[in-house]
């Protein structure tokens, strides 16, 4: 198992050029989901490479999830917090990674 942060967690923990957390520009949550995918496809064929005879078996981690969809992630003052992320927009996040790191075909 590799243990790796999901795009609407990575989102909320980066912070934009203007002070803002990543979550909060739809744009930047989109582009973070897309990179966070091409990196972890080349981690995961690296450490398959690596390690012959041994798949990659990708562990998606998303702690900051529900706190995104509740609205409850705070802002860069800590004193007010992000709009809440929809459901669906959360999901269309993960569908970048799942389509390029999600989990291996079963070896034989």
């Amino acid at each position: 198992m590799v243990p790796l942060l999901g795009p609407v967690s990575l989102a909320a923990r980066v912070w934009l050029a203007r002070g803002d957390r990543g979550l909060s520009d739809p744009g930047a949550l989109r582009e973070l989901a897309h990179s966070l995918a091409a990196g972890t496809a080349e981690h995961l064929a690296a450490l398959v490479r690596a390690v012959p005879g041994r798949p990659a078996a990708p562990l998606l981690l998303e702690p900051e999830l529900s706190a995104a969809v509740r609205g409850a992630v705070p802002n860069f003052s800590g004193r007010d917090r992000l709009r809440a992320v929809s459901a669906q927009v959360c999901a269309e996040q993960l569908a970048p990674w799942c389509a390029r790191a999600g989990p291996p075909a079963p070896s034989r």
